[in-house]
């Protein structure tokens, strides 16, 4: 496109761009220059640019570059070039084809400085370019971040093992892929009495060296998790094989039992382990369902043992949680009281103690015994709350009846494994303001010399010091060893009833009783035999010297009302009420 300009135009444009800060030029076709401002002379450092050529204001090569934009410009009609100074500066040329007043082509250009836009540009792009940097390390950083934060999320922060969310997506995981898998479901025993007499520091060593043990025992393929607390659950491969998945438990049980040193001490757990193999009705989540109630039934046996789910399992677990639950209400409800068998001693057949029995009285299936709820209440942790319940109420009453008139002289009451962890007990019998004598601690012997370590020892320490006896239950049936008496240093130990059942008819009973006396006697320990039934047994307990006397021949456990009627009998009319021909032997 041409542009026409006529004279007056031109020399009003002239006049109107001669001061103007960019510069500005006019010239033919044969690139003969008819205008330059003052700008534009400044621009090409010559004041004498009318009416001379191109190749004489600029150099050849530049001259020609120059023309061959102007012919494009007139093909064009206007055409943008750029100019580059030797200082570096920057430039560019709008040019347009025009009429001049002559009526021939002509062209008009404008000079416009990009120098600092130019920098400005580049800073722009570098600015750019750093942060899109900055942007992708950042997003580096996130990836990272989330990465970790995942991790994090899906493990476990004590053992590093994965943890419960992970646990249920893995599980997921096979069932949409239609995995088989077994499921084992861990669960640490007596772990609570670490942290309770260790302290937290203690449990969490431990549960990482379970961890430890648990990775080393699995297979390649096995997925270890920590559920929580002191439970763990291992996912495992079938390939329709039952028994490499029993032998992995198995092996758990046997490198768990081993103890484990902290801080030069020894911390002995064990581990029970419910067992779950696939099967098709069973989608891997309810495998896990499956394998705790497995676990259930392996602490319901006895600690430190597999077991292997059955489907008859879900009805007694609902049974075992029912009663329970009846347990929290009957501790709620003062429902649980203290019975009482007299011991009597062997010499005199007077009365020299009794022992408290736990006792329920439901209100729908009357008076139990322990058999029925002392389980239950151990694997819910209620036993502790029951043993004090017990102890509160045996030692109010026996102070009553002492108070009324009536002579017993020692109380003996059981206590649990739980109950001697529980750090609340030395200040609650400490409230107790007990007359030393007066009470003693009965520990079956098989939780006694199996969690016996430093902090058991302190604890007993700490209870004799206060004038509370230790008596050891059930002897014989354990595995305690002479050492282990003598780091106890027992001031009672009962002969079990299986032994004294068979005291009159056999010789084998007799020895073992002979032998548990002459260990007792050499350590200065007293011997309680229980279980006494018959006069028979009376009689061949006391030629052997045992020193107190327990069990149905004597009296049934009693309650309180019966036990004040009881006390007030002198011994020949005790032993008259149990046998007649009692009192005449006796005699």
């Amino acid at each position: 496109m041409h542009y026409e300009m006529d004279p007056a135009m031109l020399e009003a444009f002239a006049e109107a761009v001669e001061l103007s800060h960019s510069p500005i030029f006019v010239k033919t076709l044969d690139e003969v220059y008819l205008f330059a401002n003052r700008a534009f002379r400044r621009y090409v450092d010559k004041n004498d640019i009318v009416g001379r050529t191109g190749e004489e204001v600029f150099d050849a090569a530049s001259a020609r570059k120059f023309a061959a934009e102007d012919d494009r410009c007139v093909s064009e009609g206007r055409v943008t070039g750029h100019r580059y100074g030797e200082d570096g500066r920057r430039w560019i040329v709008e040019k347009v084809c025009v009429t001049l007043p002559d009526g021939s082509p002509g062209i008009v250009g404008l000079v416009f400085e990009i120098t600092s836009y130019h920098d400005e540009q580049q800073s722009a792009l570098a600015e750019l370019r750093r942060l899109k940097s900055e942007a992708e390390a950042k997003a580096l950083l996130l990836e990272e971040a989330k990465e970790k934060i995942e991790y994090v999320s899906l493990h476990d922060a004590h053992t590093g093992l994965a943890n419960r969310r992970y646990l249920d997506k893995r599980l997921k995981e096979a069932e949409r892929e239609g995995e088989r898998i077994a499921v084992l479901h861990i669960d640490l025993d007596r772990f609570k009495q670490i942290n309770d007499t260790y302290g937290h520091f203690a449990g969490d060593h431990v549960l990482r060296q379970v961890a430890t043990t648990m990775t080393q025992v699995s297979r390649l393929g096995d997925f270890v998790s920590r559920v929580g607390g002191d439970e763990f659950a291992i996912l495992c491969p079938h390939d329709g094989d039952d028994a490499p998945i029993l032998d992995l438990a198995e092996r758990l049980v046997e490198r768990l039992s081993h103890p484990i040193r902290y801080k030069g001490l020894e911390c002995r757990i064990g581990a029970s382990v419910g067992v779950a193999m696939p099967s098709d009705d069973a989608a891997p989540d309810q495998l896990l369902v499956n394998a705790d109630m497995a676990l259930y039934r392996a602490k319901t046996e006895g600690r430190g043992r597999v077991e292997l789910f059955s489907a008859g399992m879900n009805d007694d677990m609902r049974e075992d949680l029912r009663l329970a639950e009846d347990v929290r209400r009957g501790l709620e409800e003062n429902e649980f009281c203290p019975f009482y068998e007299p011991q009597i001693d062997a010499r005199t057949l007077e009365l020299c103690g009794v022992e408290a029995l736990a006792r329920w009285r439901h209100p729908e299936d009357g008076l139990l015994l322990p058999s029925r709820f002392i389980a239950v209440a151990e694997r819910h942790d209620r036993i502790a709350d029951i043993d004090a319940v017990i102890l509160s109420r045996a030692i109010q009453e026996i102070r009553g009846l002492r108070a009324d008139g009536h002579n017993i002289p020692h109380l003996s009451v059981n206590v649990s494994g739980q109950r001697l962890a529980d750090g609340r007990l030395l200040d609650s019998l400490r409230g107790l303001k007990l007359e030393p004598g007066e009470l003693s601690f009965e520990l079956v012997e098989t939780i006694l010399f199996d969690e016996i370590d430093e902090s058991w020892k302190w604890q007993i320490d700490s209870l004799r010091e206060m004038g509370i006896g230790i008596e050891v239950d059930d002897f014989g049936t354990g595995y305690a060893s002479i050492i282990s008496l003598l780091r106890v240093s027992p001031d009672r130990m009962k002969i079990d009833r299986q032994f004294v059942a068979g005291v009159v008819e056999s010789e084998h009973a007799r020895k073992v009783i002979s032998a548990i006396i002459d260990i007792a006697r050499s350590l200065e320990i007293a011997v309680v035999a229980e279980g006494v039934e018959t006069m028979e047994q009376v009689s061949v307990l006391r030629a052997m010297g045992v020193d107190a006397l327990q069990g149905w021949f004597f009296s049934k456990p009693m309650d309180l009302e019966e036990l004040a009627a009881y006390a007030q009998l002198p011994a020949h009319a005790r032993l008259a009420k149990s046998s007649p021909d009692a009192a005449r032997d006796a005699g």
